[in-house]
């Protein structure tokens, strides 16, 4: 994990890389981290290395959300080729991207009324 800090030390962003994916953290404006969203895509070959590296990915997205107490919204897209991510990324009916955001502050919402 890479973590950005401004000159008081304050973290500014962190950053962790698994395999076939990035997450950045932004915190809050009280240095709170309110939700991951991590993006990616895996284009799928001819072995079975696509799906392993896709489900290491799910594991080290689960064991960032359980030891960050945080949501972790996937968005690492195992798919057939680049038409397809091309699709499922940027598509006018299909945008994983806003989907993600939207499921991120849904959860911060629901966690917040939770946690009141």
């Amino acid at each position: 994990m890479i973590a950005l800090r401004d000159s008081a030390g304050v973290v500014q962003r962190l950053t962790r890389m698994t395999a076939g994916s990035v997450s950045s953290v932004i915190p809050g404006p009280d240095g709170r981290t309110y939700a991951i969203v991590a993006f990616g895509v895996i284009i799928e070959g001819s072995t079975a290395h696509a799906g392993l590296i896709a489900g290491e990915i799910t594991r080290a997205l689960m064991e960032l959300g359980l030891e960050w107490e945080t949501p972790v919204i996937h968005e690492v897209l195992l798919v057939r080729d680049e038409a397809q991510a091309r699709a499922r990324c940027l598509g006018d009916e299909i945008n994983r991207g806003a989907e993600a955001a939207r499921a991120a502050v849904r959860m911060v919402d629901a966690l917040r009324v939770i946690r009141d």
